[in-house]
């Protein structure tokens, strides 16, 4: 009896490593197929990417320029991307959301992640504007010293110390 229970043990035991040795080989090639998907996705992302800031109307005035696009699969048909982007002599990295469901996909980068980008150029026109009005506001007190030295007249400190002494007597 104990040998029929060995002998079963030994056979179950048996099958499940080459089960083991089975799924390996699928795992294998799954991994190979997602790993050529995922470099097709990034080819086809890439170019659709660029697109996007070369044409979108609120992009194309920041002219980004796409490096370089990493993705990686998160889980079922959700990829995420890391893309680095290049703007004004600047490198940034983006979040990329993906949907993948085989044929199609979907992605996003999160306006926040284009903050960055987009506030330094607002900065930039910003700290123009505020140049432009100390410039105008340096010209308005010149101005006004001018025509506070015209309105005064022309006495020396003498004759002004003078005029004050006399009226001290005057007043006594």
């Amino acid at each position: 009896m104990k040998s029929k229970f060995l002998y079963g043990f030994v056979l179950v035991f048996n099958l499940g490593v080459v089960g083991c040795s089975q799924s390996n080989n699928n795992l294998e090639e799954t991994i190979n197929r997602i790993a050529t998907s995922t470099e097709d996705m990034q080819n086809d992302l890439k170019s659709d990417i660029q697109s996007q800031f070369d044409n979108n109307e609120n992009l194309k005035k920041y002219h980004i320029k796409l490096i370089n696009l990493t993705i990686m699969k998160v889980q079922g048909n959700s990829y995420k991307g890391l893309a680095e982007v290049e703007h004004e002599g600047d490198v940034h990295k983006l979040t990329v959301d993906i949907v993948y469901d085989g044929a199609n996909y979907m992605w996003e980068i999160a306006p926040s992640d284009l903050m960055p980008i987009t506030t330094k150029k607002s900065m930039r026109e910003l700290d123009g504007a505020i140049k432009d009005l100390d410039g105008l506001a340096q010209e308005y007190s010149e101005d006004e010293e001018d025509v506070a030295e015209q309105s005064m007249p022309e006495e020396s400190e003498s004759e002004a110390v003078e005029a004050i002494e006399v009226e001290k007597e005057e007043a006594l």
